[in-house]
């Protein structure tokens, strides 16, 4: 059966049986087209036309308007047609991993979506319009070529994950403090050398990554967030840590890896429900006494540090690396 062939007997048993909730998935056909007869199927609530070498989409797509699940990840598009913003029934629009250098306004119609992913594109902005979309749980914009966000995503208040790593921000738009319901924030591999005061006002944040930016200091904002379970600040350039990360007390994973850091303050050692410490590559000469309370920790890294003494009480640590570091050097000799 050639590919063409099992797309039509997809479709007639979707035809055949189109109910309430639908699915017509066509992924990994390589087509490269949409075939004219989905056309029709004006009930279908899921379509999946992910991986089918899709150069272009067609406008008509946007009068199957009871679609919920619109997956057009994995093609070749470099547009996507403005007829999709009449898909006002969409929760969960999939366009990452094609070329995309933008995307429609009309997308901010879609004030039901609750999932929309745009990583892996060529974007070099998202288009302010996408600030009317109040249901939105989840957006992906990662590994794009992003230099700024619009202010207009401040309004996004019932956004609960925002990964936007691996792009070229330098700055970020003080508004996003406005994202009471955020939970993770992933900001990795971007261009940040300090972040708004207002991030401090995410309270519910529990996951901060601002690892591999341009950090000198911890942010200050990073201090108020008492949520937080996991942050990670490894490969900046930091060359000290506040006191006031000691009382985050939350935190069950710290991640300063790839830094410069040549001590560490005592107030990290009442972390009490501190589980995963990574202080990898660092100029460290020595832990503060307070280590020795952190009962809970059950994975340390330590490699690649000047550290020449390790406290009895980390020695019995289930997953610790001392590798290439003076105190390992010496328990071999």
């Amino acid at each position: 059966m050639t590919h063409e062939q099992m797309a039509e007997a997809r479709i007639e048993a979707v035809r055949a049986d189109l109910g309430g909730n639908a699915a017509l998935d066509l992924s990994g056909l390589p087509l490269g087209h949409v075939p004219q007869e989905i056309r029709a199927l004006t009930g279908l609530a899921k379509l999946d036309l992910s991986g089918m070498r899709l150069t272009a989409v067609p406008q008509w797509l946007g009068d199957l308007t009871g679609l919920r699940w619109l997956k057009l990840d994995r093609n070749q598009l470099e547009t996507v047609p403005t007829a999709l913003g009449r898909l006002t029934a969409l929760n969960w629009l999939k366009l990452e991993h094609n070329q995309l250098v933008e995307v429609p306004d009309t997308l901010g119609r879609l004030t039901s979506l609750r999932r929309l992913d745009l990583n892996a594109n060529r974007l070099a902005e998202i288009p302010p319009p996408l600030g009317r979309l109040t249901s939105l749980r989840r957006l992906d914009i990662g590994h794009n070529r992003l230099t700024e966000l619009p202010s207009t995503l401040g309004r996004l208040t019932a956004l609960r994950r925002l990964s936007a790593g691996h792009n070229r921000l330098t700055s970020l738009p003080a508004g996003l403090g406005r994202l009471s319901a955020l939970r993770v924030l992933n900001l990795r591999f971007n261009e940040l050398s300090e972040v708004p005061e207002s991030l401090g006002r995410l309270t519910a944040l529990t996951e901060l990554v601002l690892s591999a930016n341009a950090l000198t200091r911890v942010p200050a904002a990073v201090e108020h967030l008492a949520a937080l379970t996991s942050l990670d600040l490894s490969s900046n350039a930091l060359s000290e840590i506040p006191d006031a990360l000691g009382g985050l007390t939350a935190l069950t994973s710290l991640n300063l890896s790839a830094n410069q850091l040549d001590r560490l303050p005592d107030r990290l050692g009442h972390l009490p429900a501190l589980r995963a410490l990574y202080l990898r590559s660092n100029p460290l000469t020595r832990l503060p006494d307070s280590f020795e309370r952190l009962s809970g920790l059950t994975e340390l890294n330590l490699s690649s540090t000047l550290l020449a003494e390790l406290p009895e009480a980390l020695r019995g640590i289930t997953a610790l690396d001392v590798a290439n570091t003076p105190f390992a050097a010496a328990q071999t000799d």
